[in-house]
Parts: C-alpha cells; structure tokens; sequence
C-alpha cells in the first residue's frame, strides 16, 4: 500500500503559490551578508534566564484564561475600529489604535522574548533593507522592527496589518471543497490513517475527550499536510466516539472540533463548516478559551507558544491538565533548554512554540516504553507520552510529513494497560500509531 505522502503528492493544491510570502534563508552566510561590518564577528549564544524571570513576577502563570478574555475584548473593539489597550508582562496597560483599513490581529510573545533584556537585538543590528526582509518573510506583512520591540513585554499584544482580498477567482468553495475531498478519499487509504484509528484503541480508558482545539493547522490551501491535520481531527472524533460508545462509557453529547488560526479565509471556514462532523472556525483567542480538561489540542507548527498557553491555562484546572495533547516534540527544548534558554546568534527571530519550566512539572509523571513498530514508510519513530492519573507511560510513533513530529499526551485512568493488551502492570502501557 502507498503511503499517504505518495498518494497526495500526485495531487498538487488548486492554488498556484506565488502570492505566498518569500521564504528567507536564515543561514549564516545569509545572515552574515546582512551585516554592513564586513569584520563583524559573530557573538557567542546568549543566555536567556526564562526561570529568573518568572520568578521575578511570581512563578505565576502569565497565559492566563482572564488575560485571552481581554484580549478577545480588545479584538472585537479594534475590529469595529475602537482605540484597544493590551496589558504587557507586569500587569500594565498600553493604548494602540489601528489605521481605518488596517485588519487587527493578535500576536504572541512567549516567555524567551519577554525575558530577553534586548529583546530582537541581532535584528536591531542587521542592514536595514535585510531587515525588511525578515521581517516580511517571517512576521507578515505590516510587521516593523519598531512593532516588535515596542511589544516585546507583551504576552498578547494587537498586530494591525493591510487588509488583503480573500475572495480570489481559483479559490472558491466548490474548488476547494472539491480537493478536501480528493485528499479524504486519499486519506482514507492511508497505512498512517490505520495506524491511527488502531491506536485509539488504547484510550478506551482514558480521560474522556470532549472537544478536540485545533490550533495553527494552516489555510486549506497552503498544503496537502494542511488539510490532512484536519482529516485527521475528524478521524480521532469519529473513532474515539465509537470506542466510548462500545466500552459502555458513551458521551453526553458528540465531540466537537474547533479550529483557531487568523490564516482562515471565509472559504476556509465554510468548507470546514461542510465537513462531516464539521470543523468550528473560531477567532483567536477563542481556541484557547475552549481548552478544558476534556480537550484534545492539536498543534503541529504553530507560530504561538501553544506550549506554554495550555500549562499556564491547565495550572488552573484541577486534574492539572487537558485530556489530552497531540504537538510537536520536545528536541528543541532538549537542547536549548526551558529554564534558561540558549538562543544562537544566527536565530534572528525566536523559536515560536517552546515548553516552559510549569509545562516541564505538569508533564513530570510521564515516563517513556520501549519502541512499538507499526511498519509504516512514513518516518522515523517519536515517542508520544500518556499521563495516567496515577502514573503515566509512552510509546512511539510515526505519521508522515504533517503529523511526523508529533507527540501525543493523554491523561489515563487506572485501566488503560489492561485495555491495551501489552502486558504491562497496570497505569503502564500505549502504543500511538
């Protein structure tokens, strides 16, 4: 059987891409020519003290449900062209107005830039027209130099941006709808779609998932992986109700889906809407907001801490948690650290989704199995973790190209193991994907 990369690649998107942004190369010879000093000598990394920060405010959590809640306020006051104010790390407030054509958007700052002492500092530095560059080819149009530094301390802070035209003439909702589903016929015969539905059998017993937060999973156009991490979504709640339903533990209502990322045009959302159970377009910070201890967030490559906002969300849910988490893996962290983060002279800009010391202690119960080989093609093995309520276990996994990083997390009851079949001790044993 093909893989589902094989398949998908002989369909290419019904977009033609050259209304993307520029990719820029963020090599050190790139970087480097981006310098007006021809004896400028790179600087050793520097040491970001994330820990002493947040001790410095408390230890307390800064994405808070409260601080997404005025956020969301201020977005719907900017969209109707009000003056906003946005609170920054240390609880002050900061009034901004947008242009009249201007389109409000929220950003994100996690914490290795809202401790940083010269917050974008290499940018600072670089040749102005190479700046440009950067800046719009990974922050967006309408993003300055000026912008950044100015909201630098700003967990959320308001991002106006030109106004584009969404409605383009080869991007309709037939067209669109058209492909979606070509990829679900496509999906539908994939061995990484089996792998998955064969997995879910292990959360038989698990915390019960009540609503699946996808969040940055990217415009329907911009890729078959895009589309597949919704497919994949609906795949989870169709089978997860079905496995309720056979264990006697069926849900009080079926499983929603929500879906937050500002990328979503009107076609995005209606074909979405279309989708069998159907997928919840909502505005940022909304996504967030309906993360509770019966979601299931989803986030491959987010450009928002999604990380550190669902551990600063979970410190106040009493289970310490959502039920479960499907992201990417932790190798970054590994080796930059969470605590005090190293950050080389060659990244311009900061890594967008990193962990955090109070994501560190809610995972700490987790321990990882041995591998589990599901014969896929489709990449090397990660381990995904499962969080027991009492002691927690992982296994690896492998999906192709959209879903080849993740990393699965699940809060489990005291008879998963026997579920499974492993022969492991009770509160031990997975197997995802």
């Amino acid at each position: 059987m093909s893989s589902s990369k094989d398949l998908l690649g002989i369909y290419p998107p019904p977009i033609h891409f050259s209304h993307h942004l520029p990719v820029v190369s963020l090599g050190l010879i790139s970087i480097m020519s981006g310098f007006d000093d021809p004896d400028f000598v790179p600087p050793p990394p520097a040491q970001i003290d994330v820990a002493a920060f947040l001790t410095r405010l408390g230890n307390r959590p800064i994405f808070t449900r409260a601080l997404l809640q005025h956020a969301a306020t201020q977005l719907a006051k900017a969209k109707h062209g009000e003056a906003v104010e946005m609170i920054d790390c240390y609880g002050a407030k900061r009034r901004s107005v947008g242009q009249q054509h201007d389109e409000p958007i929220l950003r994100y700052h996690n914490f290795t830039t809202l401790a940083d002492p010269e917050p974008y500092n290499i940018l600072l530095h670089a040749e102005e027209g190479f700046r440009a560059r950067v800046l719009k080819g990974c922050c967006g149009f309408g993003q300055t130099m000026e912008s950044l530094v100015q909201h630098a301390k700003f967990p959320v802070y308001m991002h106006f941006k030109p106004r584009t035209h969404q409605s383009l003439p080869y991007y309709d909702v037939g067209r669109m709808m058209d492909y979606t589903n070509l990829c679900m016929d496509v999906w539908a015969q994939c061995p990484e779609r089996e792998a998955l539905v064969a997995s879910l059998q292990g959360m038989q017993h698990t915390a019960q998932v009540t609503n699946i937060v996808c969040i940055g999973h990217g415009k329907l156009d911009s890729s078959p992986e895009s589309v597949v991490q919704h497919l994949a979504a609906l795949t989870i709640a169709e089978h997860l109700t079905a496995l309720y339903e056979d264990a006697s533990q069926p849900l009080a209502s079926p499983i929603t889906i929500v879906a937050q990322d500002p990328a979503y045009s009107d076609t995005d959302k209606t074909v979405l809407s279309l989708l069998k159970p159907g997928i919840a377009v909502v505005d940022d910070p909304a996504g967030f907001l309906a993360i509770n201890e019966g979601s299931l967030v989803m986030s491959a490559y987010p450009s928002v801490p999604v990380k550190q906002i669902v551990a600063d969300l979970s410190a106040a849910f009493p289970a310490k948690g959502p039920a479960a988490m499907l992201w990417g893996s932790s190798e970054r962290d590994d080796k930059c650290g969470v605590d005090v983060v190293g950050v080389e002279f060659w990244e311009l800009l900061y890594y967008a989704n990193p962990g955090s010391p109070r994501l560190m202690a809610m995972l700490e119960g987790f321990e990882k199995l041995g591998p589990v080989n599901k014969g896929t093609d489709s990449g090397a093995d990660t381990p995904p973790e499962v969080q027991h309520e009492e002691a927690t276990t992982a296994a690896p996994s492998s999906i192709w190209t959209a879903l080849s990083t993740f990393f699965a997390f699940f809060r489990r009851g005291i008879r998963a193991a026997a579920a499974l079949g492993q022969g492991h001790e009770p509160e031990t044993g997975t197997e995802w994907m």
